[in-house]
């Protein structure tokens, strides 16, 4: 049993792999695809959603690295910058109405405090596992110096 499931473990990991390289190459195709964009709005660039179009574009690329991101480390906090960067883009793009901005601010707000609470959790983790690890070798030190 122990063997099939490390064997769909593995199978799922080279498909996440091949999905992942799927996504680069979109992302390559989107960035490519900026230049033209970039073009077009530099011609365009006093018409009123010129600009609005053109962030679109930059932020599907920018999204898409975020994921890409999370798909090779998956951790919360790419997670949480792939959510960030989504809805900042529909904030930008969808221009909603006030309660419906004021709940995006809100909840952007909260997953930056998310974001900060699990780097300070995972700072702290670090920190007590090097403790853990000097008052490992300063015991070692000492029975070393004992035996001797």
């Amino acid at each position: 049993m122990d063997k099939l499931r490390k064997g769909l473990c593995n199978i799922c990991d080279v498909m996440e792999l091949v999905m992942a390289l799927f996504v680069v190459i979109g992302i390559v195709i989107a960035a490519i695809a900026i230049i033209p964009a970039a073009e077009e709005f530099w011609n365009t660039r006093m018409d009123k959603g010129s600009l609005i179009k053109f962030l679109d574009n930059v932020f599907m690329v920018i999204i898409g690295i975020e994921f890409l991101k999370m798909l090779c480390k998956p951790d919360t906090v790419n997670i949480i910058e792939v959510l960030i960067f989504v809805s900042a883009r529909h904030l930008i793009m969808q221009s909603p109405n006030a309660i419906d901005t004021l709940l995006f601010i809100i909840g952007i707000c909260v997953l930056f405090v998310f974001q900060r609470f699990m780097e300070e959790n995972k700072n702290n983790e670090d920190n007590i596992l090097k403790k853990i690890k000097e008052k490992l070798k300063i015991n070692d030190k000492r029975v070393d110096i004992k035996e001797e």
